[in-house]
């Protein structure tokens, strides 16, 4: 379903009902009432269960049949809407275009009706025209081969070049997309840039503040601050609405000995009101880590700055981080390692190879890339390798074994098992290699110090004995070290952030938006590999009687409970989440209806024997069951849900604490 929600036409062709149902019923006002009633409760619907926004331009048709059709004041809004809309949604033009021009008909059943339909079709009819031709003026020969390699080129960029002129970038996506923190803490992040003593300037307001009370003592004293609404409130920076708790941490961007002084303040408002009791130290030192995050992105945006100062003079450097730094404002690890590779063959013509190795879901996953000429890339890629050997060198590296630079010339292939691998045959044609460590680097502010964590990649170059790396090779690792990084450190904020929208705050459980998405998914591929798939129903009995009787901070905690019960007793394959109120649900991998009733035994006894320590007091309850599987469900993720909740609903009938299967 969610497929259809985001097919561009979706809005336009159901308002396209309402109308011819509103215009056949135009006669009768009680209908029509009715007809548009059930319109606007469907968009509500889509907006606040589904998480779909509902087309602007539809629900300006829609208006405009509620005000009277053809005849309404409102009909100049469907001619306006045509550019616009073309401009900002061409996918959704055509069929907008189709349900203006339908409703004008169906409204207007007389001469006038149909000649302000066909002015209507004649008005979009030209402003798609004028489009297109305004494109081939803007391009003039567009077909010709040179002018038509320069446009993909610069469509190709857009996006990086957009980055190249603001490395600042993803630091403003940071502050705006981190609205909750730790799922709980709702929090507001602004950024001051210190000017001097007296005055600072607010990153992306570009307002200047000065600098007095707490946030001068933090400033001065370079020491993190916590504060109340009322002291915040006497501050220049605006305090936001309902939130309770201010918190102050200079940053110091580089180590100048003793003349660092703070850059930077990070000012976090906070609503710690639905926290757990904690003081505020205790809240500053989970807040604390907003903190480094800030630094890398400033320190990678200053790191890119000076390398743009010496574009001219590092041109080939220039070209390759551009292509990595780009993935600072996407996602895709792939991309950025292909990059790298592209990178090394263009600062070093010696360097013939490029081996990635990374630690991902505890295996030693490996990419070789190797220079080629005659590819559109220059990069031949080879297939990913999985690595188990320990006594290869990318992996005693990451053991910490070896150094976090390892130079082997005339290389002995038979002492490393990295050359013996099967499918790492073509690294038997080089003579020498050079790997280093990428490691993250985390700022020990108490100490002013800087300490390694664990190691991100191992990157190798190979050569040919006949060749030896260049001069530069040291300093351009050094660069690529830091650039690398940073582009690792971002993708893994936007995960961790595209993580966290699908989590449902208080049990920690995915939310059932996730899991709707996430079941068709699993159901497409069972079926695909004929394999089981079973989803449990679980319902808390009597829940709404605890929270009449012991309070909804109670019942907040047997939720909490409950979400630690589920994952505990599951796999890492399967999958559990809030399916609404006190209902969830479990969808088991490779599991069929037997399989899945013993897991729904194991967990309602594991409910069964504990004891709930909720707001102060101790409960114990119990659980009801509803188990379907394909078998039953006719390959059909919406039957399989469906089985599942009529199995739940017959526990529930049966008196409660009980599993039933359906079928």
């Amino acid at each position: 379903m969610s497929k259809i929600f985001k097919f561009e036409g979706f809005f336009s062709l159901i308002t396209l009902v309402w109308v011819l149902a509103a215009a056949y019923a135009s006669s009768s006002i009680s209908f029509l009432v009715v007809i548009w009633g059930f319109y606007a409760i469907f968009n509500v619907y889509m907006y606040t269960i589904e998480r779909v926004i509902p087309s602007i331009p539809a629900a300006i048709a829609a208006l405009v049949a509620i005000t009277g059709g053809y005849t309404s004041p409102l009909m100049p809004l469907l001619f306006l809407t045509l550019p616009i809309l073309l401009k900002l949604k061409p996918k959704e033009y055509p069929y907008f275009a189709l349900l203006a021009f339908i409703e004008i008909l169906a409204t207007g059943r007389n001469v006038p009706g149909v000649l302000t339909a066909i002015a209507f079709l004649f008005s979009a009819a030209s402003v798609f025209a004028f489009s297109v031709e305004s494109l081939r003026q803007k391009f003039g020969k567009f077909f010709k081969k040179e002018i038509k390699e320069e446009t993909e080129t610069i469509e190709t960029h857009e996006d990086e070049t957009q980055l190249v002129k603001d490395p600042l970038m993803p630091l403003r996506n940071y502050i705006d997309r981190v609205k909750l923190w730790e799922n709980e803490i709702p929090i507001s992040i602004n950024l001051l840039k210190i000017v001097d003593s007296s005055k600072g300037v607010l990153f992306i307001k570009e307002k200047q503040i000065e600098l007095k009370g707490l946030i001068s003592m933090a400033a001065d004293k370079g020491e993190d601050v916590v504060c109340g609404k009322a002291a915040a409130e006497a501050e220049e920076i605006v305090f936001m609405p309902n939130f309770d708790t201010r918190f102050y941490f200079p940053i110091t961007l580089f180590d100048y000995g003793v003349f660092s002084e703070p850059e930077y303040i990070v000012v976090i408002d906070a609503d710690t009101s639905k926290v757990e009791k904690a003081s505020r130290n205790e809240l500053m030192e989970r807040l604390r880590p907003i903190k480094g995050e800030i630094i890398n992105l400033l320190r990678s945006a200053e790191t890119f700055r000076q390398i743009q100062e010496y574009k001219t003079r590092f041109e080939r450097l220039y070209t390759g981080s551009r292509d990595i730094l780009s993935e600072l404002s996407k996602k895709d690890r792939e991309f950025v390692y292909l990059s790298a590779g592209k990178y090394f063959f263009a600062t070093d013509s010696a360097i013939s190879a490029v081996l990635i190795t990374e630690k991902r879901n505890e295996k030693f996953v490996a990419r070789l890339y190797e220079r080629n000429n005659d590819s559109e890339l220059g990069v031949h890629v080879a297939k990913n390798v999985v690595l188990d050997n320990h006594l290869s060198h990318p992996l005693m590296m990451f053991d910490r074994k070896l150094g976090r630079q390892v130079e082997i010339k005339n290389i002995n292939k038979r002492d490393n098992p990295l050359f013996e691998h099967p499918e790492l045959d073509e690294l038997n044609k080089h003579s020498s290699l050079f790997s280093f460590l990428i490691v993250s680097e985390n700022r020990d502010d108490k100490k002013d110090i800087s300490t390694e964590d664990a190691p991100l990649l191992v990157v190798s170059l190979f050569m040919d004995a006949s060749k030896t790396f260049s001069r530069d090779i040291q300093k351009n690792i050094s660069l690529f070290n830091q650039i690398l990084y940073s582009a690792l450190k971002n993708i893994e904020m936007y995960e961790k952030i595209e993580e966290l929208s699908n989590i449902d705050g208080l049990t920690g459980l995915y939310n059932r938006r996730y899991l709707q998405e996430q079941l068709g998914r699993m159901v497409l591929e069972a079926n695909r590999s004929s394999k089981s798939l079973s989803v449990i129903m679980v319902d808390i009995d009597f829940f709404k009687k605890i929270n009449d009787t012991y309070g909804h901070k109670a019942g907040d905690d047997v939720l909490r409970f409950m979400g630690k019960v589920l994952k505990s007793n599951l796999r890492q394959v399967d999958m559990a989440a809030r399916y609404g109120g006190e209902e969830f649900m479990l969808v088991l991998h490779n599991t069929d209806k037997q399989g899945a009733e013993l897991v729904a035994g194991k967990v309602m006894e594991h409910i069964r024997r504990s004891v709930i320590i909720a707001d102060g007091k101790q409960l114990s309850i119990t659980s009801s069951f509803g188990v379907a599987d394909l078998s039953q469900a006719s390959y059909d993720s919406g039957n399989l849900v469906k089985m599942a909740d009529q199995a739940l609903y017959t526990s529930k009938e049966n008196g409660r604490d009980r599993i039933t299967v359906a079928g």
